[in-house]
């Protein structure tokens, strides 16, 4: 049922290849896999998360590659896989000070 789908849309993202345009010039670039897992062992300074695809499925292996105290962003439309992936990470351990907000929360100033 859906831990097969789930595990469908994990091996789709492992057959994905990186991709990036060096120059605007040039043409595109694809990556191999062996270029990613080197690029992925040097560690990142932040990490941005959002797409479609359910945030478990990539933040708790993504976030492992993280320099220590790196901040890191996961953007969904709906709240219930921020929160699936937010306890996943509790479990890990690996994280801390995490939080979860409205995108269109504001805060207001009132003056006297």
């Amino acid at each position: 049922g859906e831990l097969a789908i789930r595990k469908d849309r994990v091996r789709a993202a492992n057959r994905t290849y990186m991709s990036w345009r060096a120059n605007p010039l040039e043409t595109q670039k694809s990556t191999s896999l062996r270029e990613v897992q080197e690029e992925l062992r040097g560690g990142f300074d932040s990490l941005v998360v959002g797409g479609t695809l359910h945030p478990l499925l990539l933040v708790p292996t993504l976030v492992k590659h993280l320099n220590p105290s790196s901040p890191f962003v996961v953007y969904s439309q709906c709240h219930q896989p921020l929160l699936e992936t937010m306890e996943a990470l509790i479990k890990e351990d690996c994280c801390m000070d995490m939080q979860i907000a409205e995108t269109w929360m504001r805060d207001y100033q009132v003056l006297p």
